[in-house]
Protein backbone atom coordinates (compact mmCIF):
# COMPACT_ATOMS: atom_id res chain seq x y z
CA UNK A 1 0.00 0.00 0.00
CA UNK A 2 0.89 3.72 -0.86
CA UNK A 3 0.28 4.54 2.62
CA UNK A 4 3.11 2.06 4.02
CA UNK A 5 5.85 3.23 1.68
CA UNK A 6 8.85 3.77 3.76
CA UNK A 7 11.24 4.72 0.60
CA UNK A 8 12.11 8.15 -0.79
CA UNK A 9 11.82 9.15 -3.94
CA UNK A 10 14.83 10.89 -5.83
CA UNK A 11 13.66 9.80 -9.17
CA UNK A 12 12.23 13.34 -10.66
CA UNK A 13 13.71 15.30 -12.49
CA UNK A 14 13.35 19.37 -12.32
CA UNK A 15 13.88 20.92 -15.77
CA UNK A 16 13.12 23.71 -17.62
CA UNK A 17 12.54 26.67 -14.74
CA UNK A 18 13.88 26.82 -11.68
CA UNK A 19 12.52 25.94 -8.33
CA UNK A 20 9.07 28.50 -8.00
CA UNK A 21 7.88 29.48 -4.30
CA UNK A 22 4.22 27.67 -5.48
CA UNK A 23 4.08 24.72 -2.87
CA UNK A 24 2.25 23.24 -5.89
CA UNK A 25 4.02 23.57 -9.13
CA UNK A 26 4.05 20.36 -10.44
CA UNK A 27 1.27 18.44 -12.12
CA UNK A 28 1.83 14.96 -9.66
CA UNK A 29 1.90 17.39 -6.72
CA UNK A 30 -1.48 18.56 -8.03
CA UNK A 31 -2.63 14.91 -8.38
CA UNK A 32 -1.73 13.90 -4.65
CA UNK A 33 -3.10 17.41 -3.19
CA UNK A 34 -6.40 16.16 -4.89
CA UNK A 35 -5.95 12.39 -3.95
CA UNK A 36 -5.98 14.42 -0.16
CA UNK A 37 -9.06 16.11 -0.76
CA UNK A 38 -11.08 13.09 -2.58
CA UNK A 39 -9.95 10.89 0.74
CA UNK A 40 -11.60 13.61 2.54
CA UNK A 41 -14.42 14.09 1.09
CA UNK A 42 -15.01 10.40 0.74
CA UNK A 43 -14.61 10.26 4.51
CA UNK A 44 -17.22 13.49 4.56
CA UNK A 45 -20.20 11.60 2.31
CA UNK A 46 -19.47 7.95 4.18
CA UNK A 47 -20.32 9.73 7.45
CA UNK A 48 -23.50 11.37 6.06
CA UNK A 49 -24.31 8.26 4.55
CA UNK A 50 -24.25 6.50 8.10
CA UNK A 51 -21.22 4.60 7.43
CA UNK A 52 -19.18 6.35 10.56
CA UNK A 53 -17.02 3.29 11.09
CA UNK A 54 -15.81 3.75 7.00
CA UNK A 55 -15.72 7.35 7.61
CA UNK A 56 -13.34 7.00 10.44
CA UNK A 57 -11.20 4.55 8.78
CA UNK A 58 -10.58 6.92 5.28
CA UNK A 59 -9.35 9.84 7.80
CA UNK A 60 -6.63 7.37 9.54
CA UNK A 61 -5.70 6.19 5.65
CA UNK A 62 -6.08 10.09 4.92
CA UNK A 63 -3.24 10.60 7.99
CA UNK A 64 -1.22 7.57 7.06
CA UNK A 65 -0.93 9.12 3.36
CA UNK A 66 0.69 12.41 5.21
CA UNK A 67 3.02 9.90 6.96
CA UNK A 68 4.30 8.27 4.01
CA UNK A 69 5.28 11.49 2.91
CA UNK A 70 7.13 12.55 6.53
CA UNK A 71 10.30 11.02 4.40
CA UNK A 72 10.36 12.20 1.36
CA UNK A 73 12.80 15.04 0.87
CA UNK A 74 11.91 16.83 -2.14
CA UNK A 75 9.78 20.11 -0.94
CA UNK A 76 6.67 20.00 -3.07
CA UNK A 77 5.88 16.72 -1.33
CA UNK A 78 6.34 18.73 2.35
CA UNK A 79 4.01 21.11 1.23
CA UNK A 80 1.30 18.34 0.15
CA UNK A 81 1.88 16.63 3.71
CA UNK A 82 1.06 19.95 4.89
CA UNK A 83 -1.88 19.92 3.06
CA UNK A 84 -3.16 16.79 3.55
CA UNK A 85 -2.27 17.19 7.41
CA UNK A 86 -4.91 19.72 7.28
CA UNK A 87 -7.61 18.06 5.04
CA UNK A 88 -7.73 15.61 7.29
CA UNK A 89 -8.12 18.08 10.42
CA UNK A 90 -10.88 19.75 8.50
CA UNK A 91 -13.04 16.77 7.86
CA UNK A 92 -12.42 15.09 11.73
CA UNK A 93 -13.82 18.42 13.06
CA UNK A 94 -17.05 17.91 10.46
CA UNK A 95 -16.98 13.84 11.43
CA UNK A 96 -17.50 14.61 15.42
CA UNK A 97 -20.66 16.63 14.14
CA UNK A 98 -21.81 14.08 12.51
CA UNK A 99 -20.74 10.96 14.67
CA UNK A 100 -17.78 11.26 17.20
CA UNK A 101 -15.55 8.60 17.12
CA UNK A 102 -15.50 5.71 19.77
CA UNK A 103 -12.60 5.14 22.23
CA UNK A 104 -10.70 2.86 20.01
CA UNK A 105 -10.85 5.35 16.89
CA UNK A 106 -9.94 8.71 19.05
CA UNK A 107 -6.79 6.60 20.07
CA UNK A 108 -5.80 5.48 17.06
CA UNK A 109 -6.11 9.18 15.62
CA UNK A 110 -4.00 10.42 18.52
CA UNK A 111 -1.28 8.18 17.23
CA UNK A 112 -1.34 9.62 14.02
CA UNK A 113 -1.72 13.00 15.04
CA UNK A 114 0.73 12.82 17.69
CA UNK A 115 3.87 13.60 15.04
CA UNK A 116 2.35 15.20 12.40
CA UNK A 117 3.20 18.88 13.88
CA UNK A 118 7.34 17.67 13.47
CA UNK A 119 8.90 20.64 11.62
CA UNK A 120 12.03 18.62 10.38
CA UNK A 121 10.21 17.36 6.84
CA UNK A 122 10.28 20.94 6.00
CA UNK A 123 13.86 21.62 7.29
CA UNK A 124 14.92 18.93 5.44
CA UNK A 125 12.95 20.06 2.38
CA UNK A 126 14.65 22.81 2.67
CA UNK A 127 18.24 21.34 2.79
CA UNK A 128 17.12 19.27 -0.08
CA UNK A 129 16.07 22.17 -2.29
CA UNK A 130 19.36 24.17 -1.72
CA UNK A 131 21.55 21.26 -2.96
CA UNK A 132 19.35 20.01 -5.45
CA UNK A 133 18.49 23.29 -6.96
CA UNK A 134 20.58 26.32 -5.69
CA UNK A 135 24.08 24.99 -5.33
CA UNK A 136 22.85 23.51 -9.09
CA UNK A 137 22.10 26.25 -10.39
CA UNK A 138 25.40 28.64 -9.26
CA UNK A 139 27.77 25.57 -10.52
CA UNK A 140 25.76 26.00 -14.00
CA UNK A 141 28.22 27.16 -16.73
CA UNK A 142 27.07 30.83 -17.99
CA UNK A 143 25.80 29.10 -21.65
CA UNK A 144 23.74 26.61 -19.40
CA UNK A 145 22.91 29.48 -17.00
CA UNK A 146 21.75 31.83 -19.58
CA UNK A 147 19.20 29.31 -21.02
CA UNK A 148 18.31 28.57 -18.09
CA UNK A 149 17.35 32.34 -17.13
CA UNK A 150 15.94 32.84 -20.59
CA UNK A 151 13.70 29.81 -20.63
CA UNK A 152 12.03 31.13 -17.19
CA UNK A 153 12.06 34.68 -18.69
CA UNK A 154 9.77 33.18 -21.28
CA UNK A 155 7.85 31.16 -19.36
CA UNK A 156 6.44 34.37 -17.36
CA UNK A 157 5.81 35.75 -20.21
CA UNK A 158 8.35 38.76 -20.18
CA UNK A 159 10.43 38.46 -23.25
CA UNK A 160 12.44 40.70 -22.48
CA UNK A 161 14.12 41.94 -26.15
CA UNK A 162 17.50 40.10 -26.43
CA UNK A 163 19.73 43.13 -25.90
CA UNK A 164 18.16 44.05 -22.63
CA UNK A 165 18.31 40.43 -21.14
CA UNK A 166 22.20 39.79 -21.95
CA UNK A 167 22.65 43.24 -20.51
CA UNK A 168 20.80 41.99 -17.17
CA UNK A 169 22.96 38.55 -17.95
CA UNK A 170 26.05 40.01 -17.53
CA UNK A 171 24.98 41.89 -14.73
CA UNK A 172 24.43 39.03 -13.09
CA UNK A 173 27.07 36.91 -13.51
CA UNK A 174 29.82 39.53 -13.36
CA UNK A 175 32.22 37.56 -10.58
CA UNK A 176 32.16 39.77 -7.93
CA UNK A 177 28.05 39.96 -8.28
CA UNK A 178 27.89 36.56 -8.46
CA UNK A 179 29.81 35.36 -5.31
CA UNK A 180 28.16 38.14 -3.32
CA UNK A 181 24.66 36.00 -4.81
CA UNK A 182 25.79 33.03 -3.86
CA UNK A 183 26.93 33.86 -0.10
CA UNK A 184 23.49 35.44 0.53
CA UNK A 185 21.18 32.82 -0.76
CA UNK A 186 23.44 30.47 1.75
CA UNK A 187 22.99 33.14 4.58
CA UNK A 188 19.33 33.30 3.47
CA UNK A 189 18.82 29.75 3.62
CA UNK A 190 20.60 29.41 7.04
CA UNK A 191 18.18 31.74 8.66
CA UNK A 192 15.28 30.41 6.87
CA UNK A 193 16.01 27.00 8.82
CA UNK A 194 16.73 28.67 11.90
CA UNK A 195 13.33 30.79 11.69
CA UNK A 196 11.31 27.28 10.88
CA UNK A 197 12.72 25.61 13.98
CA UNK A 198 12.17 28.58 16.49
CA UNK A 199 9.35 30.25 18.14
CA UNK A 200 6.78 31.78 15.84
CA UNK A 201 7.71 35.53 14.58
CA UNK A 202 5.59 38.12 13.66
CA UNK A 203 5.50 39.40 10.30
CA UNK A 204 7.12 42.65 11.31
CA UNK A 205 9.34 40.96 13.64
CA UNK A 206 13.15 41.69 13.29
CA UNK A 207 13.99 38.00 11.99
CA UNK A 208 11.15 37.90 9.24
CA UNK A 209 12.40 41.52 8.01
CA UNK A 210 15.86 40.48 8.15
CA UNK A 211 15.02 37.56 5.88
CA UNK A 212 13.10 39.74 3.62
CA UNK A 213 15.69 42.49 3.34
CA UNK A 214 17.97 39.21 2.13
CA UNK A 215 15.87 37.72 -0.39
CA UNK A 216 15.78 40.83 -2.32
CA UNK A 217 19.48 41.75 -2.45
CA UNK A 218 20.26 39.86 -5.84
CA UNK A 219 18.65 38.21 -8.76
CA UNK A 220 19.62 34.33 -8.44
CA UNK A 221 19.03 34.58 -4.38
CA UNK A 222 15.28 36.32 -5.43
CA UNK A 223 14.77 33.47 -7.88
CA UNK A 224 16.17 30.37 -6.03
CA UNK A 225 15.30 30.91 -2.05
CA UNK A 226 11.87 30.26 -0.71
CA UNK A 227 9.72 32.34 0.93
CA UNK A 228 10.35 31.05 4.50
CA UNK A 229 8.05 33.89 6.65
CA UNK A 230 5.16 32.18 4.20
CA UNK A 231 6.56 28.59 5.14
CA UNK A 232 6.62 29.49 8.79
CA UNK A 233 3.26 30.81 8.94
CA UNK A 234 1.54 27.71 7.21
CA UNK A 235 3.66 25.28 9.51
CA UNK A 236 2.63 27.61 12.75
CA UNK A 237 -1.40 27.17 11.50
CA UNK A 238 -0.74 23.64 10.81
CA UNK A 239 0.48 23.18 14.25
CA UNK A 240 -1.97 24.99 15.99
CA UNK A 241 -4.74 22.91 14.23
CA UNK A 242 -3.43 19.40 15.06
CA UNK A 243 -2.90 19.99 18.81
CA UNK A 244 -6.63 21.56 18.70
CA UNK A 245 -7.83 18.62 16.77
CA UNK A 246 -5.75 16.32 19.62
CA UNK A 247 -7.25 18.34 22.20
CA UNK A 248 -10.49 18.27 21.01
CA UNK A 249 -10.59 14.27 19.91
CA UNK A 250 -8.91 13.42 24.15
CA UNK A 251 -12.20 16.01 25.64
CA UNK A 252 -14.79 13.82 23.47
CA UNK A 253 -12.55 10.60 24.98
CA UNK A 254 -13.03 11.79 28.01
CA UNK A 255 -16.72 12.51 27.66
CA UNK A 256 -17.14 8.79 26.97
CA UNK A 257 -15.80 8.06 30.07
CA UNK A 258 -16.65 10.22 32.63
CA UNK A 259 -20.25 11.61 31.44
CA UNK A 260 -18.93 15.28 30.63
CA UNK A 261 -16.30 17.27 29.34
CA UNK A 262 -13.05 18.07 31.44
CA UNK A 263 -12.77 20.85 33.42
CA UNK A 264 -9.40 21.96 31.80
CA UNK A 265 -7.19 20.11 28.92
CA UNK A 266 -4.65 19.36 31.80
CA UNK A 267 -7.17 16.54 32.81
CA UNK A 268 -6.56 14.68 29.81
CA UNK A 269 -2.79 14.22 30.46
CA UNK A 270 -1.43 14.34 26.72
CA UNK A 271 1.65 16.11 26.19
CA UNK A 272 2.37 18.97 23.35
CA UNK A 273 -1.17 21.02 23.64
CA UNK A 274 1.02 24.11 23.48
CA UNK A 275 -0.29 27.31 21.13
CA UNK A 276 2.99 27.89 18.51
CA UNK A 277 2.05 31.13 18.39
CA UNK A 278 2.94 32.36 22.18
CA UNK A 279 4.23 29.09 23.48
CA UNK A 280 1.54 28.61 25.87
CA UNK A 281 -0.58 26.41 26.58
CA UNK A 282 -3.88 25.99 24.46
CA UNK A 283 -6.61 28.16 25.71
CA UNK A 284 -9.94 25.71 26.80
CA UNK A 285 -13.07 26.17 28.52
CA UNK A 286 -16.12 23.77 28.73
CA UNK A 287 -18.99 24.71 28.02
CA UNK A 288 -23.12 23.56 28.96
CA UNK A 289 -23.02 20.46 25.97
CA UNK A 290 -19.97 21.13 24.97
CA UNK A 291 -16.22 23.05 24.45
CA UNK A 292 -14.29 25.41 22.96
CA UNK A 293 -10.56 25.17 22.29
CA UNK A 294 -8.33 27.76 20.69
CA UNK A 295 -5.36 29.00 19.68
CA UNK A 296 -4.57 33.04 19.47
CA UNK A 297 -4.11 32.92 15.53
CA UNK A 298 -1.13 35.31 14.33
CA UNK A 299 -1.57 38.53 16.10
CA UNK A 300 -0.89 36.75 19.45
CA UNK A 301 -3.67 38.13 21.06
CA UNK A 302 -6.56 35.79 23.23
CA UNK A 303 -9.67 37.44 21.45
CA UNK A 304 -11.61 34.80 23.41
CA UNK A 305 -12.33 32.22 20.76
CA UNK A 306 -13.57 34.51 18.21
CA UNK A 307 -13.49 32.32 14.91
CA UNK A 308 -12.05 33.84 11.24
CA UNK A 309 -14.69 34.77 9.68
CA UNK A 310 -14.58 35.76 5.82
CA UNK A 311 -12.41 38.82 5.44
CA UNK A 312 -11.56 39.41 9.14
CA UNK A 313 -7.75 38.85 9.42
CA UNK A 314 -7.34 40.44 12.79
CA UNK A 315 -8.89 40.08 16.54
CA UNK A 316 -9.48 36.06 15.60
CA UNK A 317 -8.18 33.28 17.11
CA UNK A 318 -8.12 29.49 15.65
CA UNK A 319 -11.20 27.71 17.22
CA UNK A 320 -12.91 24.63 17.52
CA UNK A 321 -16.11 24.58 19.28
CA UNK A 322 -18.38 21.69 19.59
CA UNK A 323 -20.95 21.09 18.86
CA UNK A 324 -20.74 24.06 16.33
CA UNK A 325 -23.02 26.99 16.90
CA UNK A 326 -22.94 28.02 12.96
CA UNK A 327 -22.53 27.13 9.79
CA UNK A 328 -18.86 26.22 9.21
CA UNK A 329 -16.80 28.95 7.26
CA UNK A 330 -15.44 26.36 4.79
CA UNK A 331 -16.85 23.21 4.51
CA UNK A 332 -15.02 19.80 5.23
CA UNK A 333 -14.94 18.39 1.92
CA UNK A 334 -13.02 21.15 0.15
Amino acid sequence: MGTCRSSCRFNREFTGVMLRDTPFAEPLTNGLRNLARILGARAYFEAQRGETQKAWATIQTLLRFANMLTDDPLSVDAWVRLAAIGQACRVIKELCEIAPPDQDTTRALENLLRQQDDVEPMVRALDVARLLHGEKVFALPQDELYRLLRDEDEADGNATPEFMFRVDFRKITFAPTLIADHATYLQLMAKSVRLLQGPFVPRDGAARQEIDDLRWRYTLNRRLSPMPGIMKDIHSGLVADVQIVRAGLGSLRYRNVHGQFPPTLDALELEGLTDPYDGKPLRYRREADGFVVYSVDEDQKDNGGSPRRPKQMTDVDIVWQFPRQSSPATSGIQ
